[in-house]
C-alpha cells in the first residue's frame, strides 16, 4: 500500500508518538486508514484503526473516543482469567495484575483521548 501523508491528522500523529503509541498511515484501493497501537506493562495490546474520510481528523477522534468508551476494565479483567481467577492466554498469573493491567490500558486510552481532543478542540 502506498503512505499517504494526510496534513489534517498530522497534529494528532505528534501526539500520539509523543506519548508512546504507534501511529500508520496506509492508502490503498479500499480507502485510507490509520493504526494506532501501543502495549500495556504486561504486554496487553491495544490497537484503534480508523479508515478515513474528508473528515479526517473527525473520523480519527471518533475511533480514539471509541476506543476508550468501549474499554471496560471488569469485563477486560474478566475474559483474561480462567475459572480459578488465574491469567490465562499469556496474561499475568494473578488477578491483581491482570486488573491492573487493565487498569492501565484504560488509563492509557484516557490520556490519549484528552490529548486529541485538546489538540483538535473539541
Amino acid at each position: 500500500m502506498e503512505l499517504l501523508k494526510n496534513a489534517n491528522i498530522q497534529p494528532v500523529e505528534l501526539v500520539c508518538v509523543a506519548l508512546g503509541w504507534d501511529f500508520r498511515e496506509e492508502s490503498g484501493k479500499d480507502g485510507h486508514f490509520v493504526t494506532i497501537s501501543r502495549k500495556t506493562p504486561f504486554g496487553n495490546e491495544i490497537i484503534i484503526e480508523a479508515c478515513l474520510s474528508v473528515e479526517a481528523e473527525a473520523d480519527l477522534e471518533y475511533a480514539i473516543r471509541d476506543a476508550y468508551d468501549a474499554m471496560d476494565v471488569d469485563y477486560e479483567t474478566y475474559i483474561w482469567l480462567d475459572s480459578n481467577g488465574n491469567g490465562k492466554n499469556g496474561a499475568p498469573t494473578h488477578i491483581k495484575d491482570v486488573l491492573a493491567d487493565m487498569q492501565e490500558k484504560k488509563r492509557l486510552l484516557g490520556e490519549i483521548v484528552e490529548a486529541v481532543e485538546r489538540i483538535l478542540k473539541i
